[in-house]
């Protein structure tokens, strides 16, 4: 491995892939199909960088608040373990003009919060209805794993 001395600094874990992003709420519900659906990622030792793309093709009966999951790898199970999840550029979107979206992905999971910074106090969870049959949004993401 890489490093310099002693084993916590040997780079003995490095891995590049694909994976397929989805969206869904916490039912399990999703679209009826999806435009695009493409997420890279690079593992190195405990930390996963994340980039994609997801555009919804139909809602089908997907309701309630959305969530964008199907990422590589479990996040780290650590208490207070809150990866930012960015989500840099949306389209068909059912939202007021001047609202941006973000998000975070909680301890132990692969499925991140989507929020739309839209309330007096800070953030509502982004609903379907709000994503629109052909929402898209484009992420990143960095956060730690077992």
């Amino acid at each position: 491995g890489l490093g310099g001395t002693g084993a916590a600094n040997i780079l003995d874990d490095y891995e590049e892939g694909t994976f397929t992003p989805i969206l869904r709420n916490s039912g399990g519900e999703q679209p009826n199909a999806y435009g695009v659906a493409v997420g890279f990622y690079t593992k190195i030792g405990h930390l996963v960088h994340i980039t994609g793309v997801v555009s919804a093709n139909g809602l089908a009966s997907a309701s309630g608040a959305v969530q964008l999951g199907g990422l590589p790898f479990d996040s780290v199970s650590t208490g207070n373990n809150l990866s930012s999840f960015q989500i840099s550029h949306a389209v068909g979107l059912n939202i007021t003009a001047g609202h941006s979206l973000g998000g975070f992905l909680p301890a132990n999971t692969t499925f991140a919060e989507v929020f739309i910074y839209d309330a007096a106090a800070g953030v509502t969870n982004l609903q379907f209805s709000e994503l629109s049959a052909d929402g898209q949004l484009i992420f990143a993401c960095q956060y730690r794993t077992a």
